[in-house]
């Protein structure tokens, strides 16, 4: 039997992918609330149960981080990262949930196309976590997901901008 004083330094890089992970199925699901609007209820308690499990997530992150001596990461660089990663998913409850509350009775061109490019950019972040995640991975292979990132985003803000 292997005994090390270290932590398991892979337990941060698993956690956010975790919330990355789930952060993807709640995006997915807006999307799917907004292109296909039924169900309405069903499907906003399904986003509220994983902003509820993006909770417990992010609660894990920062037991680790108090229980850890040495992490992979700055330890304010993985607590700001999967706090980022809960704030967007709290986000999408508050959408979701608003279109109940409001009584929204169909969401508009410009809420679909959001929903979507949220979903594409959580894939993205999915991916990035991946990258990050991986033994001898190179930093450089997330210059081109930052990009795409950036270019959602201000697509994004165009169609912000131009919603009605």
């Amino acid at each position: 039997m292997k005994f090390s004083l270290l932590p398991r330094q892979g337990i941060f890089f698993d956690l956010l992918s975790e919330s990355a992970a789930n952060l993807q199925l709640a995006s997915h699901t807006l999307m799917d609330l907004m292109e296909h609007y039924q169900d309405v209820p069903d499907k906003v308690a399904e986003i509220k149960r994983l902003e509820e499990l993006g909770d417990e997530i992010i609660h894990r992150i920062m037991t680790e981080l108090h229980k850890a001596f040495i992490t992979p990461l700055d330890r304010e660089d993985i607590a700001i990262l999967g706090e980022r990663l809960d704030d967007v998913l709290d986000c999408i409850e508050e959408a979701a949930r608003y279109m109940i509350e409001y009584k929204i009775p169909q969401p508009t061109p410009s809420a679909k196309h959001l929903s979507l490019l949220i979903s594409l950019c959580t894939d993205i972040v999915v991916k990035s976590m991946d990258v990050l995640g991986t033994k001898g991975s190179k930093l450089q292979q997330l210059i081109p997901m930052k990009d795409q990132l950036n270019n959602l985003e201000n697509e994004a803000d165009r169609v912000t901008s131009q919603a009605r």
